[in-house]
């Protein structure tokens, strides 16, 4: 079946499993160099959760060091990454660039808010809202 399954594994995002048919990676795999696939709505082109756990980490480290740029690198490439929680604390990438209070970029923040407005209202696993955590930054 050209739309089986090629992971059996299973990753929370966004409500959806992002798991990648095997009809979407002959598309990916056909698409020349360099460009991103065109791929119909009604195929599920989703990345292998090992993916999308690697591009959440390095925004993770980039907040960390403070790489404002390539946080935003990262965001314009994979907005979906604003809806993607840590596993160990629960935390979006919002409530982890609000740790930074006034030193993280606004554009950066109003990013994320705009791939995933519904971020404002996700606590994580000690019970903090984004909003916590920009106070306790001050």
């Amino acid at each position: 079946n050209s739309n089986s399954i090629i992971s059996p594994r299973h990753l929370e995002f966004g409500g959806k499993s992002p798991l990648l048919t095997k009809k979407a990676l002959q598309k990916l795999v056909r698409s020349p160099a360099g460009a991103s696939p065109v791929v119909e709505s009604g195929d599920r082109l989703r990345f292998s959760p090992t993916l999308l756990t690697k591009r959440h980490q390095q925004a993770l480290l980039a907040i960390q060091r403070k790489r404002w740029s390539e946080l935003e690198n990262l965001l314009t490439a994979n907005k979906w990454l604003a809806e993607m929680t840590d596993i160990l604390s629960g935390q979006l990438l919002l409530h982890q660039i609000a740790l930074h209070g006034a030193s993280a970029p606004i554009m950066l923040i109003n990013s994320i808010y705009d791939y995933y407005p519904n971020g404002v209202h996700k606590f994580d696993n000690h019970g903090n809202l984004p909003l916590h955590m920009a106070c306790s930054a001050g």
